[in-house]
């Protein structure tokens, strides 16, 4: 299954305060990631994918993916074996005139056992 998240960065949004999205996931194996910037974006914008907190890509540390014309991808294999099942996004925007926007995609794969956790984990919340 692929998730999708857009997040809009207003103009002037810096590095210390940035824009947040949130991407929900089930409990899978994340196999593929895209990030994709509009148009226009130039050098300008950066964004960074966290989860539970730790900077998970770019390598963990303080780097950030740099908008550019070409579509940043790349093959993984990261387990979401537990909760949170969401990434959290944050970008920034050097831009003092324009808003951008920077689509993050995942293809997650659920496993047969991932799957089962889940309705267990659905059945218990339900009652």
């Amino acid at each position: 299954m692929i998730y999708i998240v857009e997040l809009s960065i207003p103009a002037n949004t810096s590095i210390v305060d940035p824009a947040h999205a949130v991407l929900g996931v089930n409990l899978g194996v994340v196999t593929q990631v895209w990030v994709r910037w509009r148009w226009g974006s130039g050098n300008l914008c950066g964004v960074v994918i966290k989860r539970a907190g730790v900077q998970t890509w770019p390598l963990p540390g303080d780097t950030w993916f740099v908008s550019r014309l070409e579509e940043t991808t790349w093959q993984e294999n990261l387990h979401v074996d537990d909760y949170p099942l969401f990434f959290d996004l944050y970008a920034y925007n050097l831009d003092d005139t324009f808003p951008h926007t920077v689509s993050v995609f995942m293809n997650l794969q659920q496993s047969q056992m991932s799957q089962s956790a889940q309705n267990f984990v659905e059945l218990l919340t339900r009652s």
